[in-house]
Formats: C-alpha cells, structure tokens, sequence
C-alpha cells in the first residue's frame, strides 16, 4: 500500500516519465477526434442548410405568396429559420 514511500527517485522519475508519454498520446489522440468530429459537425451543417433549401424552396413554389404580402413573410416560407449555413469555429 505505501509502496511509493520506498521507490528511488530514478523509479519516480521514471513512472514521471511514463505518465507524461501517456497524456501527450492522450492529447493527441483527443485533439485527431475533436477535429473529426468539427468535420462532421460541418458536414452536417451543410447537409441541413442544402435540406432546408429543398425543403423550403419546394414549398414556396408549391404555396405561392400573393403579391401584396410584406417581404419578411415571403423570406419566412423559404427559410424559416435563422439558421447559419456554416457552423463559427473558433
């Protein structure tokens, strides 16, 4: 149980060591995922503003806006949300 009491120095340097190798791996390792998943959050991104264009496009055209209806209704059947086409990295 208190077998750390007894090590050398060298074996504590060591083991220092060791777990220094570890969470630069685990670093590394976090920092690949995390820029994968900011790809795939891009993609998916695009993916809903070109369904969302589709979407909203095919029903502007399938419900028309009468000619005196104000310009905020008519930008509100084609895209209702407020939604950026691109996610903001940082």
């Amino acid at each position: 149980m208190f077998d750390f009491l007894r090590r050398s120095p060298a074996e504590h340097l060591k083991r220092a060591d060791t777990l220094l190798r570890e969470a630069h791996m685990a670093r590394i390792d976090h920092q690949a995922a995390a820029e994968h998943h900011a790809a795939l959050a891009e993609m998916y991104a695009q993916r809903a503003a070109r369904l969302e264009r589709e979407i909203y496009a095919a029903r502007a055209v399938a419900w028309p806006v009468a000619a005196d209806a104000p310009a905020e209704i008519e930008e509100s059947k084609v895209r209702p949300f407020s939604q950026p086409d691109r996610i903001d990295r940082r």
